[in-house]
């Protein structure tokens, strides 16, 4: 294994013999007078220098800086992570929880539509047989599906909807506001995502997605999901599920309190990206997910967050295991810029044959496997390439970096690690 450390200490004992001789009748050596031409002058050698500390400054916009020597960087306020509304979020840097999306407006629908788009406007309470106009509004998104084209906006208003196709190409999902447009998966749908994406262009905004069903779903080569102000709770299987070469974004998205459903290809995590798919987003909290914050599988895929939270992960009900923050595997790669992982269960991050590349990443507070006992390791790698700059793995109850094998790879610079206590691992384990 390959460790290089930008801010770290290496001393080296160096021991110079010198040895007096003298002839065998006793008489001394002359020793020449320093400066003559045949004497010598010994100079003692410079001390070396003292080693850099590593460098976290300047921090973050919003994060705070803490202590000296190093100043270090705190993404949040001295209270900590805030509890938030369910149409709120406390993001990294910001003072306290946030709104997700618009307030909700005083009438039906959010009305800050971008111009030149056909809208089709969708009312929970609407009577049947309406056209999609703001004056007779679809009663059902079932409806407006069917009659959307591509290019096209479906307006929702306040109030519960719910869905039983994918959603088609080039359509945008538009919700009133977080606190009062919620969709849901119908009974009996032929999709397994609440909102499903199969083809190019699909949008959501604005809105909550809670219940059975995995919550986002970007299906296929050809699917492309944006989500954009978007909360998912209480969805089971998985939060958002990106797979077999999909292509997810999205910006300020909170994904909370999934649950275990009967899938087995999900076991509740927040983010899933599978088989070669993609998915880059910023302004993200995953909270209290199930088996794994987040989880990449695959050679391919590829995972860049930034502006982050993965928190509270819970073990898998079934046996207690699980429950970590990432999980990267199988040819995957995950690039963090700007994230906390805090208080999940063995591992923060675990890496198996894939790669990760952490910029502004604090790791803290991973406790052990609920099953078990075992270790609670921040980072960890088996056959791993892990790259940190400016990451701190702090308080983790057992070790704060682990590097498992002698193929697993780690270039650290500005890293510090402290306070990693509770059970030891074996050997090649840091912090």
């Amino acid at each position: 294994m390959v460790f290089s450390f930008r801010s770290s200490v290496f001393a080296a004992l160096l021991t110079g013999c010198f040895v007096a001789c003298s002839p065998e009748d006793g008489d001394s050596l002359p020793v020449p007078d320093a400066g003559t031409e045949a004497g010598f002058q010994v100079v003692p050698p410079a001390l070396p220098a003292e080693p850099a500390l590593p460098v976290f400054t300047p921090c973050p916009a919003g994060w705070r800086t803490v202590g000296t020597a190093p100043a270090l960087c705190e993404p949040w306020p001295e209270t900590g992570m805030a509890a938030c509304t369910s149409d709120t979020a406390h993001f990294p840097g910001q003072p306290s929880c946030a709104r997700v999306g618009t307030a909700c407006p005083t009438g039906e629908w959010d009305d800050n539509f971008p111009t030149g788009k056909t809208v089709r406007f969708v009312r929970a309470s609407a009577a049947p047989g309406g056209t999609g106009s703001r004056a007779a509004p679809f009663a059902s998104l079932a409806e407006a599906l069917t009659q959307a084209q591509p290019g096209d906006i479906v307006a929702l208003g306040k109030g519960t909807y719910t869905t039983q196709t994918a959603v088609p190409r080039e359509v945008t999902l538009w919700g009133a506001c977080v606190a009062q447009t919620t969709v849901q998966r119908a009974a009996g749908s032929s999709v397994e995502g609440v909102v499903t994406s199969r083809s190019a262009g699909v949008a959501v905004k604005n809105l909550r997605i809670t219940g059975p069903g995995v919550g986002l779903l970007a299906l296929g080569r050809q699917a492309q999901l944006d989500a954009e102000d978007v909360v998912i709770e209480g969805a089971s299987e998985v939060g958002w599920s990106s797979e077999s070469g999909a292509q997810s974004t999205g910006r300020r998205v909170v994904i909370r309190h999934t649950t275990l459903g009967t899938a087995v290809a999900y076991e509740g995590a927040g983010i899933q990206v599978t088989l070669g798919s993609s998915l880059d987003a910023s302004s993200v909290v995953l909270d209290g997910n199930r088996s794994s914050g987040l989880a990449l599988d695959g050679a391919g895929t590829r995972v860049t967050l930034s502006d982050v939270a993965i928190v509270n992960t819970l073990p898998t009900p079934k046996d207690n295991t699980a429950g970590r923050g990432v999980l990267c595997q199988s040819g995957a790669l995950l690039t963090l810029q700007r994230a906390v992982i805090e208080k999940n269960h063995h591992y923060g991050l675990r890496l198996v044959q894939a790669k990760a590349q952490l910029t502004d990443v604090l790791v803290r507070e991973t406790t052990p496997r609920v099953s078990d006992n075992a270790v609670g390791a921040g980072l960890y790698a088996l056959n791993g390439e892990l790259t940190a700059q400016r990451t701190r793995s702090d308080g983790n109850q057992g070790v704060g970096i682990w590097l498992r094998d002698p193929d697993s790879r780690g270039v650290l610079k500005d890293v510090v690690m402290q306070e990693n206590r509770g059970k030891r691992p074996p050997r090649q384990a840091l912090g």
